[in-house]
């Protein structure tokens, strides 16, 4: 099973998490119970709002003060949470929330957030994928800031934030149990942004990093459109040395999560499908037996069971293939 993941608007936790979790609502109250258990405090309670724009219809992932626009009606836009050059709530909060380490209120130590997540109750597949998440962030963030990784520190209201979306994902991640990710290219987006350290280009230096090998493309769209937890994600579950074989699939479900922000021209949303896999053999065994049997098509038409044929577990044998006479 495959799930393909396709960042029109671009990519970040809380649209990763949205679009996963319209595509298997199902998983929502695992989500919702993982988050819980954590217990980070009013500002991790977590909610999924319906919201749709000019294209599509889909949810929007909302953390914290965002869960005040769980009243907004499907047809208004949620309100941003931060006036910066950010696409989504998860967005600016990385540029302001991570520095070298000191020992300043309202800031939160990586170390002590990995301690926190070993300590925790989370599944050990879950803490698996947040850690090894968090950990892709946070090796980025230290070698942009030329510092040790456990030096790096978050933000009190960033780290928390960062907590959410990284561990929903990871619960979604196993949850869903995908033998693969793809995505269709990344946009990079263009610009710069304000952060405690100054202006910052675009993407931002550890995206920036995190996306090296991956697929990206430059579409003339501006602003920020994949935040560092974006990239980490891709980062994690992107195979770079992926092969682009040919593959029949079957395309089963599909999912739309959204950002905060409206972009100029495109729906600033990610798309995500889940596909089963149809071997190739099958097809061209079948095509081989029309062949040399030279059978009338007129028989063939009212008699194959073409959907028995592509069962994943099935195969082509002469109980299958029934003729007219």
């Amino acid at each position: 099973m495959e799930v393909h993941l396709d960042p029109l608007g671009g990519l970040s936790g809380d649209m990763f998490v949205a679009a996963l979790l319209d595509a298997f609502p199902e998983h929502w109250p695992h989500v919702q119970s993982t988050i819980a258990s954590l217990n980070l405090g009013a500002g991790a309670e977590c909610g999924l709002a319906s919201h749709r724009d000019h294209s599509f219809a889909g949810r929007r992932f909302l953390v914290g003060a965002d869960r005040t626009a769980l009243n907004l009606s499907e047809s208004q836009q949620p309100p941003d949470r931060h006036r910066e050059s950010s696409h989504s709530h998860e967005a600016s909060r990385h540029h302001e929330h991570v520095h070298p380490h000191e020992n300043r209120r309202g800031h939160k130590a990586w170390s002590d957030i990995r301690a926190e997540l070993d300590r925790s109750g989370l599944d050990d597949d879950v803490k698996k994928h947040a850690l090894a998440i968090f950990n892709l962030l946070a090796e980025a963030e230290a070698k942009v800031h030329g510092v040790e990784v456990d030096a790096v520190t978050f933000h009190e209201v960033g780290a928390v934030d960062s907590i959410v979306d990284i561990v929903a994902a990871a619960q979604l991640i196993s949850l869903i149990r995908a033998d693969r990710w793809t995505s269709a290219p990344l946009p990079i987006g263009s610009g710069r942004i304000n952060s405690a350290h100054g202006v910052l280009p675009i993407p931002a230096p550890a995206a920036a990093l995190l996306l090296q090998g991956l697929p990206v493309i430059d579409d003339g769209v501006p602003g920020e459109r994949v935040t560092p937890t974006g990239a980490a994600l891709a980062a994690y579950l992107i195979d770079r040395h992926a092969r682009s074989d040919a593959r029949i699939l079957r395309m089963s479900r599909s999912g739309v999560g959204f950002g905060g922000r409206t972009l100029s021209g495109v729906s600033n949303c990610l798309r995500a499908w889940r596909s089963m896999k149809r071997p190739l053999w099958r097809v061209r065994r079948l095509r081989a037996l029309l062949i040399v049997g030279n059978w009338p098509s007129s028989h063939l038409r009212s008699t194959i069971s073409l959907r028995k044929i592509w069962q994943p577990d099935s195969t082509i044998s002469a109980d299958t293939m029934k003729f007219s006479t």
